[in-house]
Formats: structure tokens, C-alpha cells, sequence
């Protein structure tokens, strides 16, 4: 089957398949999906496109457990239906963008186990909905802000877990896990 833009694919989730080889960047441009799941396929790696901020339908992303490289496009942090971005067990790099809080709509990021760098953004901490932040096993710096603090708690729209490398590189009083 070949998807094109005016195809009406909702979801598209080929995760587990053993697929290999670079991600076709025309996925990326496929602007009805609303999710989008390649994760556990080991030997499929690519980079994630400038494109794919024509995604606008998008609200899962998960590409974790690839062979994926590269930074964050910013054409990413255009993704205002974005809920669910999941990153993890790859080797992304960069420092983490301070464009997250443009992402309104997350409400649970996982880019733990890739080779991000600098210091975590204190935009996580504006993100209304966010409830799971786990960026652990990267090589992060820093403090985990107040801001991002004082979101913590059980409730609907608290951030209810956090993790980070918080027991050698990250300064953090309300982590639930430190690596």
C-alpha cells in the first residue's frame, strides 16, 4: 500500500515488525495521521524531518526503541495536538529544545536512554497536562526548575513522574526516580 497525503489513515503503527533500513521521510509529511508508531523496530533509523510540522493532526508519536539519530527538528514543536511523545532507547543528541512549552497539549514525554545534552528546559514546567517526564540516562545538567516542581502531584492534571540522572549530573528535589 502506499500512503500519500490524501489518503485517510488515522493511525499508522507498524511497531515490532523487525522493519530495517531509514524511515521514508514521507511519512513524515502525512498531515491526517493522527498517530504514528514505528517503535521496537531496532534496525529502522532515519532522522526525524523539518517536515513533519505539516503533521498537524498529530497526537502520538512514538519512535522509541530505533535506530533513530539526530536532534529535534524544530518543525516538531509546531505539533500543537501532540499528546504523547515518545523518543526513548535511541541515539537522538542536542540539547533539549526550549520550544517544549509550545506543546500545549503533551501530556507525556519520554526521551530517557539517548544522548541529549545541556540543561532541562523550564518550559516542561508550563505544560498544563503534562504527567510523565522521564529523562533519565542522557547527559543532562543542571536543576530540574521550581517551575517543573511545583507541577508534581497525584492528580488529573499534576505531573504525577518524573525521572532524571539525578544522582551524579542533575540537581532534582522531586524526582520519583534518579539514574
Amino acid at each position: 500500500m502506499i500512503l500519500t497525503d490524501s489518503t485517510s489513515t488515522a493511525e499508522l503503527r507498524v511497531f515490532l515488525n523487525e522493519l530495517e533500513g531509514e524511515v521514508p521521510e514521507g511519512l513524515f509529511q502525512l498531515s491526517k495521521l493522527i498517530d504514528l508508531d514505528l517503535g521496537d523496530n531496532v534496525r529502522l533509523g532515519g532522522t526525524i524531518p523539518e517536515t513533519i510540522a505539516v503533521m498537524q493532526s498529530l497526537k502520538s508519536l512514538y519512535l522509541p526503541n530505533m535506530n533513530m539519530t539526530g536532534t529535534q527538528p524544530v518543525g516538531l514543536f509546531d505539533l500543537i495536538n501532540l499528546q504523547s511523545l515518545h523518543l526513548h532507547s535511541s541515539s537522538f543528541s542536542g540539547t533539549l529544545s526550549t520550544h517544549f512549552a509550545r506543546l500545549s497539549n503533551l501530556d507525556e514525554v519520554e526521551l530517557h536512554d539517548n544522548n541529549f545534552s545541556g540543561t532541562i528546559p523550564d518550559g516542561f514546567g508550563q505544560l498544563s497536562y503534562l504527567g510523565r517526564l522521564v529523562l533519565h540516562s542522557n547527559a543532562l545538567t543542571g536543576t530540574v526548575s521550581k517551575d517543573i516542581c511545583n507541577r508534581r502531584g497525584k492528580g488529573y492534571f499534576d505531573l504525577n513522574f518524573l525521572t532524571t540522572d539525578c544522582i551524579d549530573e542533575v540537581s532534582c528535589t522531586c524526582c520519583d526516580e534518579c539514574y
